[in-house]
């Protein structure tokens, strides 16, 4: 049994933990016996239709029982009758069972006729049957006729309650159906040897033409009630609206316990707006498709996190053979440092000015102004010309307290810019530190190695837990080999922070065994972020949260421990014809989802697709945490460098990529920056390598510029200013 989100509301909705199966049916059933609902893979369905769908279906697994195989036995042709009321009843009951699904069967029912489901585009609708009118009025808005004696139907059929009134209802609606059938039939017989007469008597001798003459009533002649049906053997045997003709079996057959009562008899009385509609939507049911759902499995990817003590005490000792060895760069990298740490507060105090500004703003807005139910003593002496006498007071709510995670790409591909990237990261640490922002910093690698004994073991252990998956037939993405290198946290001292700080600065760093660069589980470090992002929020009382990522876009592809992670399978069939057996093999699609078991959304996840992957589950993130992604990657002014960027961030082809580099130099040259919607973030930040920096410059000017000059060099400081801000001024936006 598969469960999606649609899948839990038809149990919530049903007050039970009924079978919801998916399955390759062309139409959705409900069996009130076994309590199995049984839904189809439908294609092309808005929610609203989905939703409408299975909320009936839970109607009749709420309402409707198995009175109705009695009547159908005594006359199969009553059937569609029984079916067009019941729904009627089963749709105004849970309704008024739950008020919010309301919108969902009228938009859903909306959607169904605009496209044309019960085929009734370009007919005139008061010529349908009554059943068809009837079920029209209450699943369409169309316009149509009724005499006084039908619309005593049409009010009865929304004024049913049991399944008693209903059938009552339908016997009656089907002896009224069947009577004005037998008056029109005997009004066109009488009509047809009229003409038959007038055309004996015509002077010209020929044969007369009576297709020219028949209308829609040409389909209920007494031929239609000697129709034929299929036998199993595939011959054809007679039947009749009766069914004297009907083996006992078939009988029984035909009048088979279906609450949704879908069966269609050949009387053609039957209602035709219900067969197009079942007809239109089981034409919607994906049959040849192969749907997979997996879930991340998160073995064994509790402890990926290096923590930054670790990182301290197991780097440093290296760190100072290294600088042993090469003593020429120990002062020279420290005077970098120390400049650097400088002129950083430039940036981080910008950064907080304009967080305040804008919490001050925000806190503006929530500010209310309140009567005390005091009275003021300066208003008393206007008392008879203004009732307003009570003091004042403004309720300020609190705000919101942020929260910040970081991601930072340390794979072998960031090498080129993983410097200005490390200062960046420093930048928003430090920004988070002067605002009392609690954050972490990660960085993501599969090359971390922690050569201690237990190593060897827990691996044997995962390929043995990952077996016993594969045994069970589970679809497990695994959590692979991965780590996540705690660099920063609002944990650390001030001490520890510099400390760290200078070592990342240091390209010897690199050097030091277990934190060398790798290649890029970017996909699975996220889905460790969906798993664990909460366990942060709820530590620190977050109420808003930002996840940020600094990458170079390509992250590895997810890897699938058991079932297929692929796009098309071989099935095969066999069969036997006179003792041969042959063999048939087809190709069927495959589609992969992954479910989020709290939010129970489910999400297309394709084989081979990366960029789509990580798209996928950072939409999963925010879905779940509500939280603001941003992404900033750090690219040189290269075509080739532009051209990945964009390459792993956007879903446009090769051609426009092209295209597009030439806009994206321009921004480079004006803004330092690149911004790139819809790549699985609230915005995509390619920043031109080195244009993070505030750049105030300088203004130029001296006694002996005239006023144009002197104007001229303003406009282009000022500009300097606002365009070395833009970026900052943007992040944080996001941020406040």
């Amino acid at each position: 049994m598969n469960s999606t989100a649609v899948d839990l509301s038809a149990k919530l909705l049903a007050n039970e933990d009924i079978n919801v199966v998916r399955a390759p049916v062309s139409t959705a059933s409900f069996d009130i016996k076994s309590r199995v609902l049984r839904l189809p893979m439908w294609k092309e369905l808005t929610p609203e239709i989905e939703h409408m769908l299975v909320g009936h279906e839970v109607g009749h697994a709420l309402y409707t029982t198995d009175e109705y195989s009695e009547v159908i036995k005594e006359n199969p042709a009553i059937k569609s009758y029984l079916n067009v009321i019941e729904d009627v009843r089963i749709e105004k009951l849970i309704k008024r069972k739950y008020p919010g699904i309301r919108k969902y069967m009228a938009a859903g029912y909306k959607q169904l006729n605009d496209r044309d489901f019960f085929e009734t585009d370009g007919k005139d609708l008061n010529k349908l049957l009554l059943i068809d009118r009837i079920n029209l009025y209450f699943k369409s808005t169309a316009m149509m006729d009724f005499t006084p004696e039908e619309k005593q139907f049409v009010v009865r059929a929304e004024r049913t309650e049991s399944i008693q009134d209903v059938i009552d209802l339908a016997k009656e609606v089907f002896v009224y159906a069947k009577a004005e059938y037998e008056k029109k039939k005997e009004e066109t017989e009488e009509e047809l040897e009229k003409l038959a007469l007038e055309d004996a008597e015509d002077d010209n001798e020929g044969d007369y033409d009576y297709e020219d003459s028949e209308d829609e009533f040409d389909d209920y002649t007494d031929e239609t009630a000697e129709e034929t049906e299929e036998d199993d053997d595939g011959k054809p045997t007679p039947g009749n609206d009766d069914g004297e003709d009907e083996s006992e079996q078939q009988k029984l057959n035909s009048a088979a316990p279906n609450p949704e009562l879908n069966g269609e008899a050949s009387d053609p009385l039957a209602s035709k707006t219900m067969k197009a509609f079942d007809d239109n939507l089981a034409d919607l049911a994906d049959t040849d498709t192969i749907y997979q759902y997996w879930k991340y499995d998160t073995f064994q990817a509790d402890d990926v996190i290096v923590s930054y003590k670790n990182i301290l005490n197991k780097a440093s000792e290296k760190m100072l053979q290294f600088k042993e060895n090469y003593p020429e760069k120990n002062a020279e990298l420290h005077e970098e440092f120390v400049a650097f740490k400088r002129d950083t507060q430039k940036e981080v105090n910008y950064l907080v000015k304009e967080f305040e500004m804008r919490k001050s703003a925000t806190a503006y807005k929530r500010t209310q102004t309140a009567k005390s139910g005091q009275i003021d003593m300066r208003k008393i002496y206007g008392y008879q010309i203004n009732d307003d006498l009570f003091k004042r007071i403004q309720i300020t709510q609190e705000g919101k307290k942020h929260g910040m995670i970081i991601y930072v790409d340390w794979s072998g591909s960031m090498h080129d810019v993983l410097r200005d990237t490390i200062k960046q990261v420093i930048n928003l640490a430090l920004f988070c530190v002067r605002t009392n922002i609690p954050y972490r910093v990660y960085a993501f690698t599969n090359a971390y190695r922690d050569y201690d004994e237990n190593r060897g073991l827990m691996r044997a252990q995962t390929r043995e837990y990952w077996h016993g998956k594969q045994q069970n037939g589970e679809n497990i993405i695994g959590a692979g080999d991965f780590n996540l290198l705690e660099f920063f946290s609002d944990k650390m001292s001030s001490s520890e922070f510099f400390r760290m700080a200078e070592m990342l600065m240091d390209f010897r760093f690199l050097w030091v065994r277990p934190f060398a660069l790798g290649s890029t589980p970017l996909n699975q470090a996220l889905l460790w972020m969906h798993e664990n992002m909460g366990s942060f929020i709820q530590k620190n009382g977050v109420e808003k949260m930002t996840f940020i990522t600094l990458t170079d876009g390509e992250g590895s592809g997810l890897d699938a421990m058991s079932g297929r992670f692929s796009e098309r399978e071989l099935e095969s069939d066999s069969y036997v014809d006179q003792e041969n057996v042959y063999h048939k093999a087809t190709w069927k699609n495959v589609k992969n989802f992954i479910r989020d078991e709290q939010t129970k959304k489910t999400y297309s996840i394709k084989q081979g697709d990366n960029n789509q992957q990580t798209r996928t589950i950072l939409q999963m993130i925010k879905d779940r945490y509500q939280c603001r992604n941003v992404g900033f990657y750090i690219c040189p002014n290269r075509k080739r460098d532009i051209y990945w960027a964009l390459r792993s961030n956007t879903k446009v082809g090769s051609s426009e990529i092209y295209r597009e580099i030439a806009d994206v130099r321009v921004a480079f040259r004006q803004n330092g920056f690149y911004s790139v919607k819809g790549a699985g973030r609230d915005e995509l930040f390619i920043v031109g390598q080195h244009k993070m920096r505030i750049n105030d410059g300088q203004l130029e000017a001296n006694g002996e510029m005239n006023a144009r000059k002197l104007a001229s060099q303003l406009g282009k400081y000022l500009n300097q200013k606002k365009t070395s801000r833009v970026l900052l001024n943007k992040f944080v936006g996001y941020v406040a």
